[in-house]
């Protein structure tokens, strides 16, 4: 391990990979946030707005919002969706229905 990777606090663990994560307060404008355990230590977080953008670490139990603090939730049904597709929950209804005629 090389001097300049000690002094990052470099391991050599692979990082995990980013997870999308959404905050469901009305008032804070974050809202989708990409997120990662921080290697270095238990109950912290990497969180950022997109995977190239600076992150914030966050000492928490769970990931939360850096701005708000709300608890962030995985994939919400009808967030983050191609504008225009129909939500799938709403697509399995409705293929689920009998047509009455």
């Amino acid at each position: 391990m090389s001097a300049e990777q000690q002094a990052n606090g470099d391991h050599g663990a692979a990082e995990p990979a980013w997870s999308e994560q959404y905050c469901m307060s009305q008032w804070c404008r974050g809202a989708r946030w990409f997120i990662r355990p921080d290697s270095r230590g238990e109950q912290l977080w990497v969180i950022a707005e997109s995977p190239d953008s600076a992150p914030w670490s966050v000492a928490a139990a769970a990931a939360v919002c850096p701005l708000c603090g709300e608890h962030l939730v995985a994939h919400i049904e009808g967030v983050g969706e191609i504008e225009g597709e129909m939500p799938a929950a709403i697509l399995r209804f409705i293929r689920s229905l009998d047509v009455i005629v």
